[in-house]
């Protein structure tokens, strides 16, 4: 209960009680304290606010400013109940509340939920505690406790603020048991402010470290795994566009030194998983390449980074700028150069002769196929003819639906709508698409299907498409017109 007493006669409201017990007390608050009702000044005694708590004074307003703000504050901090049920039509009120919060997620034990209260009560006023669900569970990645079975134990999260999860700091409780001495502790030195944030991480993978292979690691055991053998770690977000051809450079560098035992390769999401700065110098959670290190005796050196790709400027990671960078600053692949040469020259061999099983394969199946010089630079080889016996085919302006898979000349595949499962709509003519394809598709009737070759002024010119598509690439499109309409 919420009382308001004011020593002026002629006040609007010489006294109120409220008792705030329900999410619809929260507006009502807001609004009577937002009137600012005897929030008047005429050198008379300030009127002030006492909180009461089955019958018993719990606080009275002192030296508070009294300003709607402050007050509208002052009465949640008091009223509202000790523990909150979490779910996101409280997560207003709790930031309104301005103090720092306890996320638990209590384990099925009654005496963990019994300590909870008991926390809760005694940190009144300090700390808001929000008794989190089983359908919470995700959020315990943000304290670097990911995964964490709450069946048999309890977990206990901090936070500065409540909001957003994005760029707040965490801080996660080791223990299992709310019963800890350390618990209290842990929240003492919390708010005394002596703690080091917890690192976001996922959930530890299951699988053992696999050499020849590049392995996942999340925050929480990075540093475990890169303990046992220097490690050679990928910083990536699964978004980023570099990162298919950067994690196939690595695929190969780590199967070609399989045999040197004391070189590992892993990779970091960072969009779901923490960096500690203190390991990667000048990377946080928002870096915007792929940036490659290798881990000795807890520390890190930075080895690669990609280039902006806003720009057209692009690095490309390739395999050799690993094993280059490798052979020159760990004696250990130095000693064993010779058998790494031998593995690359075997697998550059092997590549070689996929490659012209590849071109002898792609001849003979353009030779069963009719060639069309549709204009300087742009090939088309028909493998299945239109439907319509007539002429019918687009002309500018026409919508036409199609589906695609673009490819460079070495078969790499840099997109696909059929991949996607969703064709492909583009005005004909008006400059949407490449000139390849402007000129290609008016030459073909619904039903058709074709490759078309673009030279690079017919596609994306001596600049070219950064990181999938390289500086003047001739490129192959396998295309389906879906149909068209004016």
């Amino acid at each position: 209960m919420l009382c308001c007493f004011c020593m002026e006669y002629d006040c609007f409201m010489c006294f109120f009680f409220f008792f705030f017990k329900q999410k619809t007390a929260y507006e009502m608050l807001r609004s009577l304290v937002g009137s600012e009702m005897c929030i008047r000044d005429r050198g008379n005694p300030t009127p002030f606010l006492v909180a009461y708590q089955n019958g018993r004074k719990v606080a009275t307003t002192a030296s508070l400013p009294w300003k709607p703000a402050a007050l509208f504050q002052w009465a949640l901090v008091h009223t509202t109940p000790p523990i909150l049920d979490f779910d996101y039509g409280v997560k207003d009120m709790v930031a309104t509340i301005g103090l720092p919060v306890a996320q638990v997620w209590p384990s099925q034990d009654g005496q963990q939920h019994q300590r909870l209260s008991a926390l809760a009560t005694k940190y009144r006023g300090t700390l808001v505690f929000l008794r989190m669900g089983r359908r919470d569970t995700y959020l315990m990645e943000e304290f670097g406790f990911g995964g964490k079975d709450i069946s048999h134990s309890s977990a206990l999260g901090l936070a500065k603020t409540f909001g957003d999860f994005e760029d707040k700091e965490r801080f996660g409780f080791s223990g299992d048991d709310l019963n800890d001495p350390a618990t209290e502790k842990f929240i003492d030195d919390f708010l005394a402010g002596v703690l080091s944030p917890s690192m976001k991480s996922q959930i530890p993978p299951t699988a053992p470290v696999v050499a020849g292979e590049l392995n996942e690691v999340v925050a929480s055991n990075l540093m475990e795994v890169a303990s046992a053998k220097p490690t050679v770690v990928a910083l990536y977000k699964s978004y980023m566009e570099e990162w298919e051809q950067a994690e196939k450079a690595l695929k190969s560098a780590a199967k070609l030194l399989k045999n040197v035992d004391t070189v590992q390769f892993a990779k970091l999401d960072t969009s779901t998983n923490g960096v500690d700065p203190s390991v990667f110098q000048r990377v946080d959670g928002h870096h915007g390449a792929v940036e490659l290190f290798i881990m000795t005796a807890g520390s890190a050196s930075r080895v690669w980074k990609s280039q902006s790709f806003s720009s057209g400027d692009t690095t490309r990671l390739r395999r050799d700028v690993v094993l280059g960078y490798l052979k020159k600053h760990s004696p250990e692949v130095a000693d064993r150069w010779e058998t790494v040469q031998a593995a690359i020259d075997q697998e550059d061999l092997e590549a070689q002769a996929l490659e012209e099983a590849r071109i002898k394969a792609e001849a003979e199946r353009y030779a069963k196929a009719r060639r069309v010089e549709v204009d300087a630079g742009v090939t088309k080889f028909v493998f299945e003819e239109g439907q319509d016996a007539g002429d019918n085919r687009p002309v500018e302006g026409d919508e036409v639906t199609a589906h695609y898979t673009g490819t460079l000349e070495n078969g790499d595949k840099f997109d696909s709508s059929v991949d996607r499962g969703e064709p492909f709509k583009f005005r004909l003519g008006k400059g949407q698409v490449i000139k390849c394809w402007d000129k290609g598709f008016a030459t073909m009737k619904v039903g058709e299907k074709a490759d078309l070759k673009c030279s690079s002024d017919n596609a994306y010119g001596e600049r070219g498409s950064p990181p999938k598509i390289p500086a003047g690439a001739t490129l192959i499109f396998k295309v389906e017109l879906i149909s068209f309409k004016s």
